[in-house]
């Protein structure tokens, strides 16, 4: 470029890449070329990096300065070629706007409008007169013309709440270094973008407050969000007035689906049903809103479960939409499902000689409410007082006219205030003024073995009814009368005790009950048994013995009460039946529950002994065996087999002997002249002092006899 043309000023609008760009450059003045020789390259400007990211909506101005005057400056965008006819330092021939910098000849401002979004880079280098290229200076930056997300809040109340801490209203999603600015009156005051926490803390609210709250985002170019969703809530920290819990009937004797009324003080139609929770004795709160369509919301019913016995008490809350929860309303009441006991009635005479009867009863408590009475068929009903006092009821009287004669039976109960029926308390007696005699039942063993029994009876007087009655089972016609004489026949009968009663009942009803009078006729007891005793026991008696006279073989009886047969050493069977006939009994004698063979004396030798029982019906048991072994022979001598030789010495405490005997027969020791005991083969003596010692054993047989003593002496050594 020659020297007019670099004095020359231009200003030029250039569309460069898509991008509109403003330059104002001039060249610098110079007097004159230097005629020396120049070789030294300019050094790299130094550029002032413009604000990133940005958004682009205005124009984009980046100042940079050249090492020296004069020359051509050469920039270039991003991956563009380089220019020379886009940027120079400013002039004083240019007009200077409004903060650029003053000209100096080296200063320069670049000026970048409308570029694309993302990252760009600005290149300049200088060349100076001779044609020396300096290094190039750059700067980059980010276009950003992308707003934020419309913000989505989070941490408020979604309906009403009793909450009047601090709340914290949280942006969800934003962007990183982005600042937030929030309204809480629906948008028409915002705060400034000062907030860089995308945050807004209530630090207090107010019970019965609306709130509404809009927050919007601006990022780091600049930048601005849509406005946010509202966010609505209400204040509402008043709890509802407890609910009033009607009582229920009490005491009452409904065990389960007692239902139970509560009225609600406070309902809100615009949150919805009200909630209501019940807790049922202490149990944990469970939602008890029944499905009542009472569009008022105000009122509803509890149901229960089963209910035990005893005191209950249904406690009743409202939590209201805000959460707040009410004083709990109560109710108590008491289920007694037990009812009184029974009346005690006063027996009347029976029978009773007149047709009018005066039943007087007491109750087990005193009540307001009338007892109940029936009787003989009749249905329940009111008791029919003969005289009702002013307070509650404690005892009363019945007066009952021209009854029918025969049997009767008044039965009278009462109600409690919970409505339990109490028990019944039953009395009989019979109107009679005459009747026949019960007939006359004829004698009958009282043990039989027989399970079938014919049984004869009289009458004093023939006409009526015969009825009989086995084991007070129903009343049957008995199974054949004649004149005055009957028969009743029983079916296979059970072991066991066995009652037949025998009724006549008149042409006009009189009867007069079997069993009636000082001695009581139309009934007779008597016992079936099948069973054969058991056989006798003869486990307490030893099967040996040398005793050659008072010799007593007891047994255990196998039924008391039954007769018992011996044969003693086949001499034939004899009556043995406890008590047995025993002359100078011995010591030990036996007890009602045994028997025994007793004899004065026996020869040795071997006695069997056979016993059987009949017991009262007939029954016999099986035959006992049992073998009596009388042995007056006493054993030999033990035998010491093995340990110290008689006279021998022994070193050591301790020592071991072996002696053999008769089969079956025991032993006994005695050391050093103790008492004899029992002791078994092999003998091992330990602890044995220093010295002499002897050692005596003996046997005994099974019958008892003992054996003559066989003795040994050693010494003992340390």
């Amino acid at each position: 470029m020659g020297q007019t043309a670099a004095r020359r000023t231009q200003a030029n609008t250039i569309k460069w890449t898509g991008v509109l760009l403003l330059v104002a450059c001039a060249f610098g003045s110079s007097s004159a070329w230097a005629a020396a020789a120049d070789t030294t390259a300019p050094l790299a400007p130094k550029m002032t990096p413009p604000p990133s990211p940005n958004n682009g909506a205005n124009i984009l101005f980046v100042k940079f300065v050249v090492s020296e005057i004069g020359g051509v400056l050469e920039c270039k965008m991003d991956d563009d070629a380089w220019r020379n006819d886009v940027c120079a330092p400013l002039s004083s021939a240019y007009p200077v706007a409004p903060g650029f910098p003053k000209p100096d000849g080296k200063t320069g401002i670049y000026g970048v409008g409308y570029i694309a979004e993302g990252s760009h880079t600005l290149y300049v280098r200088q060349i100076d007169a001779a044609g020396n290229i300096g290094p190039a200076a750059s700067t980059s930056w980010v276009t950003d013309t992308t707003a934020p997300e419309k913000a989505i809040l989070s941490g408020f109340p979604t309906g009403p709440t009793n909450k009047t801490i601090p709340i914290t209203i949280s942006i969800t999603n934003p962007e990183k270094g982005s600042v937030y600015s929030f309204s809480v009156d629906g948008g028409t005051a915002w705060t400034a973008y000062s907030n860089k926490t995308a945050n807004y803390v209530f630090s207090k609210q107010v019970h019965g407050t609306g709130y509404r709250i809009q927050a919007r985002q601006k990022d780091a170019a600049g930048n601005v969000s849509e406005i946010s969703e509202e966010a609505v809530w209400m204040i509402d920290a008043k709890a509802p007035p407890a609910p009033v819990v009607k009582a229920p009937w009490s005491p009452s004797s409904q065990t389960e689906h007692q239902e139970i009324e509560y009225t609600l003080k406070e309902s809100y139609d615009w949150a919805g049903p009200p909630r209501v929770q019940c807790s049922l004795d202490n149990s944990a709160w469970v939602d008890c809103k029944s499905n009542d369509s009472n569009d008022s919301n105000d009122s509803g019913m509890f149901t229960s479960g089963k209910l035990s016995e005893g005191k209950h008490t249904l406690l009743v809350r409202q939590i209201d939409a805000a959460g707040n929860i009410s004083a709990s309303g109560s109710t108590t009441w008491i289920v007694d499902t037990t009812g009184p006991v029974a009346p005690v009635i006063t027996q009347i005479t029976t029978p009773a000689p007149s047709r009018d009867a005066v039943v007087k009863f007491a109750l087990s408590e005193p009540s307001y409410m009338m007892p109940q009475c029936k009787i003989d068929q009749d249905q329940w009903g009111e008791c029919n007082l003969i005289s009702r006092p002013t307070g509650p009821i404690k005892a009363a009287s019945i007066q009952f006219k021209d009854l029918e004669e025969g049997p009767h039976t008044i039965s009278i109960r009462q109600y409690d205030i919970a409505g339990n029926i109490g028990q019944a308390k039953t009395m009989n007696w019979v109107v009679d003024t005459y009747g026949p005699m019960p007939p006359e039942v004829e004698d009958l063993a009282a043990f039989t073995s027989k399970k079938q029994q014919t049984i004869h009876f009289t009458m004093d007087e023939s006409g009526g009814k015969l009825l009989c009655n086995l084991d007070n089972k129903a009343w049957v016609a008995c199974t054949s009368v004649s004149g005055t004489t009957g028969t009743f026949v029983t079916s296979a009968l059970a072991d066991g005790l066995h009652t037949l009663k025998v009724r006549q009942i008149d042409a006009a009803g009189n009867y007069i009950p079997e069993g009636w009078g000082e001695n009581p006729r139309g009934t007779r007891t008597w016992t079936v048994d099948t069973k054969a005793p058991a056989a006798a026991n003869f486990s307490s008696t030893p099967a040996y013995t040398n005793q050659d006279k008072y010799n007593l073989i007891m047994f255990d009886l196998g039924e008391l009460n039954s007769t018992v047969s011996c044969n003693f050493n086949n001499e034939g069977w004899a009556d043995c039946t406890p008590p047995a006939p025993i002359s100078d009994p011995p010591p030990g004698a036996p007890p009602e529950t045994m028997a025994a063979v007793w004899h004065e004396h026996l020869d040795a030798g071997i006695y069997p002994l056979q016993v059987k029982q009949t017991d009262r019906a007939g029954n016999i048991s099986p035959v006992s065996s049992f073998t009596l072994t009388v042995d007056v022979t006493a054993p030999a001598v033990p035998a010491i087999a093995a340990g110290p030789a008689q006279g021998s010495t022994v070193k050591g405490a301790a020592t071991t002997f072996v002696f053999t005997g008769e089969a079956a027969a025991s032993f006994q020791c005695a050391l050093d002249g103790a008492d004899f005991i029992k002791c078994v083969t092999p003998k091992k003596l330990t602890g044995l002092a220093v010295g002499i010692h002897t050692l005596k054993v003996k046997q005994l047989d099974r019958a008892g006899n003992e054996s003559e003593i066989v003795a040994r002496s050693w010494i003992n050594t340390p």
